[in-house]
């Protein structure tokens, strides 16, 4: 794995929110250097919440490939929303 490759910028185009419950993120690695990137999410303000606690990995869908990299994408939806 060339982990160097591996690059996510938060508050960027690679991290934003497409509404008030939803967060598109993403992803760029070398290209055909990753079969699969899952990501652990969750509310680091829902303490009492088990699901931040034991998040289950969700598994991104590559949306693009150029002539060095692939891009990764996931939606994820908040539960307790604005």
């Amino acid at each position: 794995m060339n982990y160097p490759a591996i690059y996510h910028r938060p508050e960027s185009e690679m991290a934003y929110l497409l509404d008030s419950k939803t967060i598109q993120i993403r992803l760029k690695a070398a290209k055909n250097d990753l079969k699969q990137v899952q990501i652990l999410a969750g509310d680091p303000y829902a303490l009492n919440n088990p699901h931040f606690k034991r998040p289950h990995p969700q598994t991104m869908t590559k949306i693009m490939t150029d002539e060095l990299y692939d891009y990764w994408q996931i939606s994820l939806q908040s539960t307790n929303g604005a």
